[in-house]
């Protein structure tokens, strides 16, 4: 799988590990999912907020078909106090898509109670590396409606690029992108988020190439997101040592994600290229070759 060659640069903010325990007949898997943040609707007052230092423990026993489930850190403003809340013995389900379905109608710690919560686990592997996608809602004390958001996420799909004032439309599905996000960090009441684009070309014969804007910021609501930036630099590099590529400079860039099913982008680089992608969390053939 060509996409091994550059996950160890961003692995580490997909933010979850796993470790296996076995006891007798049963084998206990441990998933913590700690670099996620949540999305939180105040119903009575309208407001959305992205609020950070939460994350999500589940310890699977496969062979009973249970989980034990924890939502440690929870809180429904970043002002608010931090609760833990927790679930023993929660069965859970494989549906058709091969997804893990975690369905929990009421649980309390005695101060605050989560209903409707909803996981579901998208288990993606690349090479020895985790990029499994989780779509978890849920409700608040009947006030809140939260979800939780993992801070990188990875997308494939097709993209298509028009070389302006030319009939010439070069299409591919071999590039593939990463959105990440920092809540913390904001700007004009957004929080930034950065997107990187691996193995990008915007013609036949152009060179493959490794691209990252990182200077966007994004507007949250319950569903998904929205970024939108009149111009953005273009970096290669590292995050931690980007060298800008001004040939490369963005125009227009408008962004549409829904967290549940995946991403939708249009952008002009280098005054010229005109690309549009629409990406899902299914791996594409031309990723995979």
């Amino acid at each position: 799988m060509k996409i091994t060659k550059i996950l160890l640069a961003i692995a580490i903010m997909l933010g979850f590990t796993s470790c296996l325990d076995s006891d007798g007949n049963d084998q206990t898997i441990t998933t913590n999912l700690y670099e996620v943040f949540n999305v939180v609707e105040d119903t009575q007052k309208g407001t959305v907020e992205a609020v950070n230092g939460v994350s999500y423990e589940m310890e699977f026993n496969y062979n009973k078909k249970l989980v034990n489930l924890s939502i440690n850190g929870l809180q429904l403003s970043q002002a608010s106090p931090s609760y833990t809340v927790a679930a023993q013995n929660v069965s859970f389900s494989i549906n058709e898509q091969d997804e893990i379905v975690i369905n929990i109608p009421s649980m309390t710690n005695g101060s605050v109670t989560v209903t409707d919560f909803k996981m579901k686990i998208r288990r993606r592997m690349a090479g020895l590396n985790d990029i499994s996608v989780f779509n978890i809602t849920y409700k608040v004390n009947g006030g809140y409606n939260v979800r939780g958001v993992q801070k990188a996420i990875f997308y494939f799909g097709d993209t298509e690029t028009t070389i302006l004032g030319t009939p010439s439309v070069f299409q591919t599905d071999a590039t593939y992108y990463a959105v990440t996000f920092e809540p913390t960090v904001r700007k004009d009441g957004k929080s930034q988020a950065r997107l990187f684009m691996y193995d990008a070309k915007f013609a036949p014969k152009m060179p493959e190439m490794n691209l990252m804007l990182l200077e966007l910021y994004a507007d949250f609501t319950l569903d998904g997101y929205t970024i939108s930036e009149s111009s953005a630099k273009v970096y290669t590099g590292t995050v931690q040592n980007p060298k800008e590529e001004p040939d490369y400079a963005v125009t227009d860039f408008s962004l549409t994600g829904v967290f549940a099913t995946g991403v939708e982008f249009e952008y002009t680089a280098a005054g010229r290229f005109k690309s549009s992608a629409k990406c899902g969390y299914t791996f594409t053939e031309g990723v995979l070759n």
